[in-house]
């Protein structure tokens, strides 16, 4: 039996907690977080560029996944809007 197995059999578990493949339905909306989704939204609309910052641990890297997934699919289609959009995505998602 692995490390893994032993800690969630001891503790109860079904899966290991904080997970880095946490689905965007399971991530906690703070009012921090759903302030970020909605400046994201404003973003967008109005085709403008973000820079998304916070604290260590506060949810930047989760904001974008959760925002994007919840995008109307008909007129977005998950994908970049433009090139700032994807900028934007590219600073979420790499450490520089």
């Amino acid at each position: 039996m692995s490390a893994t197995d032993n800690i969630k059999n001891f503790f109860g578990l079904s899966k290991m907690p904080f997970s880095k493949n946490i689905g965007v339905k399971e991530l906690f909306q703070s009012s921090s977080f759903k302030e970020a989704c909605v400046r994201l939204e404003i973003t967008l609309e109005n085709e403008d560029i973000a820079l998304l910052t916070g604290d260590v641990g506060s949810g930047k890297s989760n904001a974008l996944p959760f925002f994007t997934q919840n995008l109307d699919p008909q007129t977005y289609n998950n994908r970049p809007v433009n090139y700032h959009w994807f900028y934007l995505y590219y600073l979420c998602t790499h450490q520089i």
